[in-house]
């Protein structure tokens, strides 16, 4: 009865916005699951019968070949006797049309297109420029890096032997091109680049509706796929930067055999300077700034034949383009205008480590490691072949903790670390060491990133599933992870009871494995593959990391096996003989204790709506305060 009084005396009419809301989320569940389904299609305007080129140009998000027409008759200009192939995919805001298919269906397109031509004497294809335009750039950069066989193509829905045409490739045109991903936070670019432009508040408060839209209706998928450290993009990454340092026995590395070209407006709130990282890794990247030009201007040319007495900010773009198409290697390092930026490598480091903190942690411990690493007692110092990883995602409450969104949010954040440790320390081997919600985030990007390849990897305080399947990781001719060990807490009730929770309800529904239940509590419980677990140490969630008499002895413990692959240091941890019963009680009963702390929350919440003057109000009032406690604590 207490609920029925926050709906006693509402007029009908508020049922008309409800039932129209309710309309438009069907709509638009319905159009994106339409979209998914929806064939890339190929439009192929033919040039002379002596052509010998190839030019592939692919519009971004919510374009078509349409929106490429100035871009397609600037390449006409530059290769008057080229085949032009213009593909065009769903890339509308509702799209579901999966980014991977996509660029599938567009390699095996280009290879019919070059086999096709190959059977011909003498018609084949001597030259094949790709041109790709916001998020067009990453499929096509997809599509090259798949053609190049399975060593580059392990995230390919099915991968294949390697293809000719990749041979023939003589240059890769980036327009604004978004390599490192779209993102609505830039606050870590402009602290690397002040330069770099941040989305106006409105631009980013309406991206957010968008994204909320999309998880609503289940639409809009192949955005959020364009996401800074999401699968595609952050595979993609690593796959660009292995092939551009491909080498050869007796040269070094060798170059790439395309040549890459980024055109970028300097006023461009998607993309910054910074997003060229990976594509710097090419030994023939160039890059071409254009002065006031935005992210969408970039593809808006003025080619009119008035254009040059004015000299507005799209001839010039129309100028570097016809430059990017055309100029020779050589042209454009002796063009003022174009910068030809170097990686800061770091060749000599041979292992990089991370070392990642958990929830409601600052990871202040994670520097004790770094420096023991860096300085291990009574040995050689390991500093000038060892690089540290303690970036910190930042404080993690409790309450967005239980989010998967916010999980994976921090996933994508490493693996966005990941992709420039790559492009730094091109030599080194990466190990990993984590804490609580920092095992979540290695567990869950080995189980989504194909590209994601550790050494060593440490586990404590884990609050990963016990039936996470390491076995698939650790064997085969080429296993993702080479050694793995757990550290299992004798009493770590928070692991215990909390993400245990998620574990069992995997366990009795038929939700089984749903991403939103992967969490576990194999940090009090073990893996199921019981020789990767040290059990047990003697202590709480900290166990592992706490301060003591024995700190440095754990610590050391820890650094010798991420820098040397010592196991047996990792006995120390092995204290206690047994779990601590009361916990365990608890852990088996997670259900019941989650059933009495959301029981006493809804129960509290009625008391307040009974001792109020406006019920709406104060529940209103209530769910904030406990919503704002679980984003604090």
């Amino acid at each position: 009865m207490t609920f029925l009084r926050v709906l006693e005396g509402t007029s009908p009419w508020l049922w008309v916005p409800v039932a129209f809301l309710a309309v438009a989320l069907t709509g638009a569940y319905l159009i994106g699951a339409r979209s998914a389904r929806r064939p890339v299609t190929f439009d192929l305007r033919k040039g002379s019968a002596e052509s010998r080129t190839l030019v592939v140009i692919l519009h971004g998000y919510m374009g078509s070949p349409r929106s490429m027409q100035r871009v397609t008759d600037v390449a006409r200009e530059v290769h008057p006797d080229a085949d032009v192939l213009l593909p065009h995919y769903a890339a509308g805001p509702l799209s579901n049309k999966s980014p991977f298919d996509v660029a599938d269906e567009i390699e095996r397109h280009i290879d019919g297109l070059y086999a096709a031509r190959e059977l011909g004497e003498g018609s084949r294809y001597h030259s094949i420029v790709l041109v790709g335009f916001s998020m067009g750039a990453l499929l096509l950069r997809k599509a090259y890096v798949w053609g190049h066989g399975q060593d580059f193509s392990a995230d390919r829905p099915e991968p294949l032997r390697k293809r000719a045409w990749v041979d023939n490739v003589s240059r890769l045109v980036l327009l604004a091109g978004m390599n490192r991903g779209w993102t609505i936070s830039r606050k870590e670019d402009r602290r690397r680049n002040s330069q770099v432009r941040q989305s106006p508040l409105p631009i980013r408060m309406l991206f957010r509706l968008g994204v909320l839209f999309g998880t609503l209706t289940r639409t809009g998928n192949q955005m959020l796929a364009f996401a800074r450290g999401s699968p595609f993009v952050a595979d993609l990454r690593v796959q660009w930067i292995t092939l551009a340092r491909r080498t050869s026995t007796k040269e070094g590395r060798a170059p790439m055999t395309a040549m890459v070209v980024q055109l970028l407006g300097t006023q461009d709130d998607i993309v910054s300077p910074v997003d060229n990282q990976d594509l710097i890794a090419s030994t023939d990247f160039f890059f071409i700034p254009i002065a006031k030009m935005g992210h969408g201007a970039m593809i808006r040319l003025d080619i009119s034949a008035n254009a040059a007495t004015q000299r507005t900010p799209a001839w010039e773009a129309a100028q570097a383009l016809r430059k990017a198409l055309g100029a020779s290697y050589a042209q454009l390092q002796a063009d003022s205008s174009v910068v030809q930026q170097q990686v800061d490598e770091r060749p000599e480091i041979t292992d990089a480590i991370f070392v990642m903190h958990g929830i409601r942690d600052y990871g202040h411990w994670t520097t004790r490691i770094a420096k023991e690493l860096y300085e291990p007692a009574g040995q050689p110092a390991r500093r000038d072949r060892l690089a540290v990883i303690t970036s910190s995602y930042g404080y993690f409450p409790m309450g967005r903790f239980l989010l998967l969104g916010a999980r994976q949010k921090n996933v994508r954040w490493f693996m966005d670390r990941f992709t420039e440790t790559r492009a730094y320390y091109p030599n080194a081997d990466i190990s990993f060491v984590g804490h609580s919600n920092g095992t979540y985030i290695l567990a869950s990007a080995l189980a989504r990133y194909k590209s994601l390849v550790v050494k060593r990897a440490l586990f404590a305080g884990s609050v990963v599933n016990t039936t996470y399947d390491w076995n698939s990781l650790m064997r085969g001719p080429e296993p993702r992870v080479e050694l793995f060990r757990n550290i299992v807490a004798s009493r770590d009730w928070v692991v215990g009871i909390f993400p245990r929770f998620f574990e069992f309800i995997a366990e009795t529904t038929p939700l089984g494995s749903d991403a939103l239940l992967d969490l576990g509590a194999a940090g009090f419980n073990g893996f199921d593959q019981r020789e990767l677990n040290i059990e047990f140490a003697s202590g709480r969630h900290d166990a592992a990391i706490r301060d003591g008499d024995d700190a440095r002895k754990r610590i050391k413990a820890i650094a010798d096996f991420l820098a040397l692959g010592d196991v047996d240091g990792l006995q120390l941890f092995a204290e206690a003989s047994a779990k601590n019963p009361a916990v365990s009680l608890l852990s088996r009963l997670c259900w019941l204790v989650w059933l009495l702390l959301v029981g006493g929350l809804v129960a509290l919440g009625g008391v307040v709506m009974d001792s109020s003057q406006a019920p709406a109000l104060g529940l209103t009032l209530y769910v904030l305060g406990v919503i704002a406690i679980l984003y604090s604590v």
